[in-house]
């Protein structure tokens, strides 16, 4: 029986990938286009060749073999860009204004009213 290899399913810029960075988590992706644009090696974390056990493994042994890695890639670890500035950018490439401001509201009321009944 062979196995489901869930390492190779594509994600281009997942959001963990994102708040990780917000949160001055160095990442360790693998270099699939993407990811790869929020990773400078040495700052903020490093791409493993996807798909490359071997590869990956010498990456996380670097990490743990080499105190206070962790701690100085923390340190330059960042992202700017908010979830709003997100949204407001995606909004913008379909032409949307979107008024960020106020709590989105369900269209579908009776839906809505059926559910909390």
């Amino acid at each position: 029986t062979s196995r489901p290899d869930h390492s190779r399913w594509y994600e281009n810029s997942p959001l963990v990938l994102l708040n990780a960075l917000a949160t001055h988590t160095p990442v360790l992706v693998s270099d699939v286009a993407g990811m790869t644009e929020f990773i400078e090696p040495g700052l903020n974390g490093d791409a493993f060749e996807r798909g490359s056990v071997n590869d990956l493994a010498l990456k996380l042994r670097k990490l743990v073999e080499t105190p206070g890695r962790l701690g100085s890639l923390s340190m330059t670890t960042q992202y700017e860009r908010s979830s709003e500035i997100m949204a407001r950018e995606t909004f913008g490439i379909y032409g949307v204004s979107a008024d960020l401001s106020m709590p989105m509201q369900p269209q579908n009321t009776a839906f809505t009213s059926s559910i909390s009944s």
